[in-house]
């Protein structure tokens, strides 16, 4: 049996599986450091659970999580905002325990839908299908 030669080596590797082989590598090398210095900057992983509250037909943003304590009165909610855990972020004075506990939780205001249909964005909000 004779031995491939290196010349017939390289003719059978074909150049994309080569690149493709180098990134893998490349990337393997890399990893370590790239975590680190994730683990250094503070970067967490991301989260692997979510609690969506999803208030249709509930309480008003304008009385809960964005209230307007600025806008004229016809377009402010009644009630007073209070600070939170997290500096420059209040919500409504009836919920000082979630104000307590704001560090720990986000709050989306610019979610956004273009239907007028309110059956046709809360699919598409929870869904992300149209």
């Amino acid at each position: 049996m004779e031995k491939a030669s290196a010349t017939q080596i390289a003719r059978g590797i074909d150049r994309r599986v080569f690149l493709r082989n180098s990134g893998v590598a490349l990337s393997a090398c890399a990893l370590p450091h790239v975590l680190a210095s994730r683990a250094q900057a503070g970067v967490s992983a991301p989260a692997r659970q979510a609690i969506i509250i999803f208030l249709q037909g509930g309480l008003s943003h304008l009385d809960s999580w964005d209230l307007k304590p600025e806008a004229p009165a016809e377009f402010r909610g009644e009630f007073q905002p209070i600070a939170t855990s997290v500096p420059g972020f209040e919500i409504s004075e009836h919920m000082p325990r979630l104000a307590q506990r704001a560090a720990q939780y986000n709050v989306l205001r610019s979610v956004y839908h273009g239907t007028p249909s309110h059956e046709a964005a809360i699919h598409w909000t929870l869904t992300g299908y149209d």
